[in-house]
């Protein structure tokens, strides 16, 4: 999602997807089972887990209507926190403090200077990308 105002006018919400399927829906790569992989935040996102056979469960329910409202949000408006659906916690845009959203059940959460720890390791090193 983009949306922080950088050289040209965007501005960045950035999020973390923290839940893995209630549901063996990764069928033959199944290394993924019980963890978070790439992409698995997309049924949710469009509450499409049923078209595979698979059900979510309420906190899943939820925390689908929550994406769905976000997104939503955001193609109207531009801002996931403001549109045709309410939504409880605000998602900060991103900054140099990297405060990102956390979707997770039973609840999301915004993460204060996400990673710091690894970032403050790599800083002390004299990294730099």
């Amino acid at each position: 999602m983009s949306r922080t105002l950088y050289g040209n006018g965007a501005i960045v919400y950035r999020y973390v997807f923290d839940h893995a399927f209630s549901f063996k829906g990764w069928g033959k790569f199944d290394f993924c089972e019980g963890h978070v992989c790439h992409g698995e935040e997309i049924p949710y996102v469009f509450h499409s887990a049923d078209r595979s056979g698979f059900n979510f469960t309420p906190d899943e329910e939820r925390l689908s209507d929550e994406m769905i409202g976000r997104w939503t949000n955001f193609a109207y408006t531009a801002d996931p926190n403001i549109g045709p659906h309410s939504v409880g916690t605000t998602w900060p845009n991103y900054d140099t403090r990297s405060n990102v959203l956390k979707f997770s059940t039973p609840n999301s959460t915004v993460v204060k200077n996400y990673l710091k720890e690894k970032c403050d390791f790599w800083d002390a090193l004299g990294y730099s990308a």
